[in-house]
This record gives C-alpha cells, structure tokens and sequence, in this order.
C-alpha cells in the first residue's frame, strides 16, 4: 500500500501547473528553434540578399524569444553558453545575418538616395580607387567628415566624444563652422561643450556658451557673408532652442524672417537701434541693414528705416538696391532712389541708379527718379554702355505687361536716354511680353526681324529664359531652334552653352568643356543659367529624366579637375538665392559614370544629402 500510495502521489506532483507550465516551456523553446533553423535553411535559397536578410532577421528573432522568455530551458541554456544544436550554430546565423544585412543596403542604395548610401557608396568608391578598405578610407577621412555624418545620422551624442579626442582646436573649430554651415547648429554646441571639457585651450579662450554665442559672430563667417539657407535653418534652430545672447548673431546671420521678428520683439526699437548701430551689431549697407530697415517699414517706423539707409557711405549705396527691392515698398524704394540719385557724385552714377530702379517702382515713380538724374549731363564718352542693363529692364518691364513703363523710356522721358538705350530697353520689353500675364508676340517678331550678331543672340536668350521661368519650357526650345541661333557658327560654343543651359541641354557645355572653350574658371555665367533652370523645373514640374545622363556626359567630355570640381559644386552647393542643389541628380548620373568621375559624383551627391535645410 505504500509503495502504491507513493505512486499516487508522484502522478498528483506530475500534474501540478508548476511541473507543466516546465514542459510547455521547453516545449515553446523547441518549437522555436525549429522554426529559427527552418529560417536560416530558407534564407540559403532566397532569391535576393534583401530575401536573405529578411528569413535570417526571422531566424534571430525566435533565438532571441528563446534567450527572453525561454533562458532556463535546455534550449535556453545551451542557447546563452554558445553551443550548436547539430549542424545549426546560431552565432553563425548572426553573422550570416550582418553580411545579408550589409549586402541588401548596398543592393538598395545603388537606387536609394539617403545620407547613410551616399556615404557608403563614395566611400567604397574612395577604397577602389586607392586599393584601401572602406574602414581605411573612414579613418582617413579625418575627424570633420566624420563629425558630420554623426550628426546627418543622429549619432553625434554617440559619436562625437570619441571623435573629439582626435582633434585639435584649430579643428574643432572648423568642425564647429562645417557644422553650423551644413545646418547642424546644436550639434555645435555639443561639439563645443565636448571640446571646452576635452582641451583647456579652448576654455581658456571662450569661457562658457555665453561667450562661445559672442564668439559664433566672428568664427562662423564674414558680416555679409551668403546667408545659404543651411546656415539660415541652423540659426533658427538656436532660436527655437532659446538659446540666450543671439541678437547680434541674428542681425548679422539672420534672414528677414528672422530679423524682422528680433525687431518685432523690442520694447524701445529707437533705443535698440541706437544700440545696434554704436555697437556695430549692424552696418549701413549690409543686407543686415535692409532687412532691419523693412521690418521698420513694416511696423511703421518708416522715418526711421529711411534713416537708417539713407545715411549710408555713397560706396555702400549700391549695394543696397540689390537686396532693398522686393523687401521694402515700392513707396520707399521709390523715396530712397531719389535721395540715392541726387547724391550720387556724378551723373553717370546717377544714371546707372536710376535705370536700374525703373523694374521695381512704377512709371510715375520712375519719372521723378530720373527727373533728378536729369539734372547733370552725362558723359558723351560713357553714353552707350547701359545697353545691357536698359536691356534687362526693359525684360522685365515687358513681362510685368507696364507699357507705361516703355512710353516713359521712348517718348516720355526720350532725351533723357540714349539711341542705345532707347533700342535696347524696346528690344528687352519685347522679349519680355513673351511671357507675360497676358503674353504678345508681335513686337518680338518685329525685334527678331531687324536683330544681328550679339543683339540677336541677347534677344532669344533674354526671351528664352522669362519662357522658362514662367514653366513655358517647350516654347523656349522651339523659339531657339526656329531662330537658328544655336546653329549660327558666328556664335560661340561658350554662348550657345550658355542658351542651352538656359533650357536644359548641356551638349554644347559638354563640347565646351572637351574643347577648352568653356575652361572651369569661366563656368559661373554657364551654370548661373542652369541653376535657374533647375530651380523653375521643380516649381513647374519639368521632366528631369534625361538631366543624370547629361551631366554625366559633360563630366566625361572634360579630363580638367578643377572644370568637374566646378561643375559639381555649382549644381550641388547653395549659393545667394537659396538655390537648394540638387544633390539626387548627381546620384542618378553616378550610373552613366566610373572611375573618377563616379567617386566625384558620389562625392558631390554625399555633400548635398548630408546638408540639412
């Protein structure tokens, strides 16, 4: 009876939960390790390093299931200690899983477009090219590439400790100007804060951030240094960081936006203007300066903005009217052009500034300006050589539709303006109707009837361009191509470059650059027209498919290093008018390339993804 009793009460401890809820779980475990090995078989067959990667990331997630929720069954324990389960050896499948992983990213970023592909495919191209590893190129690449893919990534609170150790203070601050220029201005003052606790050179200079923001001002860049929109969303991100002690930073770095709110926010904006200037924070004719002047304007303080650009050095006037226009009123602008062309020092000065305010206020407006330029006699050696500018106003006269504007020039105002001038301001307002609100041909046709030679050729250029800037690419192609310009060999290829980049076509910048008639030193007045078009293909949705393999064939029509260099730069980097570069079509032109030029590419499109806007 015992020994019966006893078997009982073994039967009875058998079925107790504890006991079963054991079994279940290494039931669990093995299932899961069955269904981790079947994974791993199947990812040998997949299809695709992505397919591969996929089943092996299945295989790992039912091991690390077994290691969480299994870990003291003998699939667990044998799991965690590093042991094979027959053939099957789990830390292999880890392995096999990184280099799937690897493989199916680099698969992907040959079509992916992303900070993380641009920098590993440059930098596999840097290694092939120099018979290194990637690891060798990295570590060569020094401590700022390396800074700034941290930060593009989000990884500089990981990263930037161990990359600060090797650097010095003189890199430390070109790593805090490349980071602020590329958009990362916290990641900066992580940088600093790092580099103040790692070099006592540093903290003995700049004492803590209050300092350090003091410092930004000389250390970033010049007063009127381009305000790319990289370096405008970095200083925003300080302002939205509430980071103290940014007034005299916003004034000199700022954007209108940014410093019309500053100007917004003062209590006595007298006082602090005052202030502003005794301390130097802005000078008289500094974009700076404009920008304050309309955010006056605009809160009323018109006297004061008046004040504030009128009493400027006569050298430093000009610059204002790049930059006043289209910030300011036209009431202001017109008030401002008047006192400007009055005491201009001569009357050719004048002259030049009143011709080129006429675009921007209206006729009447444009006639009291040059009523006071009128006051002087110009110089008869110098009369001709506004045609180019009378030119250009007359363009954009004729696009705004203003035949005020052309009756004030050819009979209005008529003896004030030379025969030149008179022809040259009616054959730019001609071009200009092409793409104006309510478009007209007429004058345009009778202008092309009569023009020759250069005049012929700024005529379909100034035509073509308001064409596409007003997303009427196919028109601008059909008008260059029915006028015969671009195959007029009195032309020259630079010219004919620069007509073609206007619409798209880089064949003739290609023969340009393979012939040496357009040298690297000399591409702005090519790639200014590119840029443009660039800029209306994305406001107006122009088809961009065949632009990769263009740029690839310009790249290899030339063997000058510094011609591609350019080329890149001007098609990836920002510039004054905010042009945001277009990084991803240097990535798509990568596949018509290779060697060099393919690393070149690479690296042009790395430097545009990893820019933050």
């Amino acid at each position: 009876m015992r020994f019966s009793g006893f078997l009982l009460s073994t039967t009875l401890i058998a079925s107790l939960p504890g006991l079963a809820g054991a079994q279940d779980a290494s039931e669990a475990a093995r299932v899961l390790l069955v269904e981790a090995i079947r994974a791993a078989q199947q990812a040998q067959e997949a299809d695709s390093p992505s397919e591969r990667a996929e089943l092996l990331g299945d295989a790992i997630e039912a091991l690390n299931e077994i290691e969480s929720q299994y870990v003291t069954t003998d699939t667990g324990i044998n799991l965690i200690s590093g042991g094979t389960f027959g053939a099957f050896d789990p830390s292999a499948v880890r392995a096999e899983y990184d280099a799937a992983q690897a493989e199916a990213e680099l698969a992907s970023c040959e079509t992916t477009y992303s900070v993380r592909c641009t920098y590993r495919l440059r930098n596999e191209s840097y290694a092939a090219y120099d018979g290194s590893t990637v690891e060798e190129v990295i570590e060569q690449s020094g401590p700022l590439d390396r800074l700034l893919f941290a930060a593009a990534t989000g990884e500089a609170e990981e990263e930037f400790p161990e990359i600060v150790q090797d650097m010095s203070v003189d890199r430390v601050f070109e790593g805090i100007r490349l980071l602020y220029g590329n958009g990362y201005s916290i990641e900066m003052l992580d940088l600093y804060d790092l580099a103040r606790e790692a070099l006592p050179e540093i903290q003995s200079e700049i004492q803590d951030r209050e300092e350090f923001i003091e410092y930004l001002d000389r250390i970033i860049d010049g007063r009127n240094a381009v305000q790319t929109p990289e370096r405008q969303h970095s200083l925003q991100r300080l302002i939205d960081a509430d980071i103290e002690g940014l007034d005299q930073f916003i004034l000199g770095k700022g954007s209108p936006e940014q410093i019309a709110a500053l100007v917004r926010d003062q209590d006595d904006i007298e006082t602090a203007l005052s202030d502003w200037l005794a301390s130097g924070w802005i000078s008289p004719g500094s974009d700076g300066s404009v920008y304050v002047a309309a955010a006056l304007e605009a809160a009323g303080q018109s006297d004061l903005a008046f004040d504030l650009l009128s009493n400027v050095p006569p050298e430093r006037f000009d610059s204002i009217f790049w930059t006043a226009p289209g910030k300011v009123s036209a009431d202001f602008l017109a008030s401002l052009a008047r006192d400007a062309v009055s005491r201009a020092e001569d009357a050719d000065e004048k002259v030049t500034r009143a011709m080129s305010l006429i675009e921007w206020v209206d006729a009447d407006q444009a006639a009291e300006i040059i009523e006071v330029a009128a006051q002087d006699s110009r110089s008869a050696d110098r009369a001709e050589q506004y045609g180019n500018l009378a030119r250009r106003v007359g363009f954009e006269a004729g696009r705004q539709g203003s035949e005020d504007k052309l009756d004030l020039v050819t009979e209005e105002k008529r003896d004030f303006f030379k025969d030149g001038e008179v022809a040259a301001f009616t054959s730019g307002f001609a071009a200009g109707q092409l793409s104006a609100e309510e478009a007209s041909g007429d004058a345009f046709e009778e202008e092309l009837a009569s023009a020759t030679g250069d005049e012929l050729y700024s005529l379909v250029l100034l035509a073509a361009s308001g064409l596409v800037d007003a997303g009427l690419r196919e028109n601008a192609i059909s008008g260059i191509n029915e006028t015969g310009v671009i195959d007029d060999r009195s032309v020259s290829v630079a010219d004919k470059a620069k007509l073609g980049a206007v619409v798209g076509d880089l064949q003739w910048l290609a023969e340009g650059a393979r012939t040496d008639e357009v040298p690297g030193y000399n591409l702005d007045f090519v790639m200014d027209e590119y840029k443009d078009f660039l800029i209306a293909a994305t406001e107006h949705g122009f088809d961009l498919s065949d632009q990769p393999e263009q740029i690839a064939g310009v790249l290899r029509s030339s063997e000058d290093g510094y011609f591609k260099e350019r080329f890149l730069d001007e098609i990836v980097s920002s510039d004054y008018h905010g042009y945001p570069g277009f990084g991803e079509l240097m990535f798509q032109a990568m596949q018509y390339l290779d060697g060099d030029d393919r690393a070149w590419t690479l690296g042009a499109a790395h430097r545009a993804a990893i820019t933050r806007r």
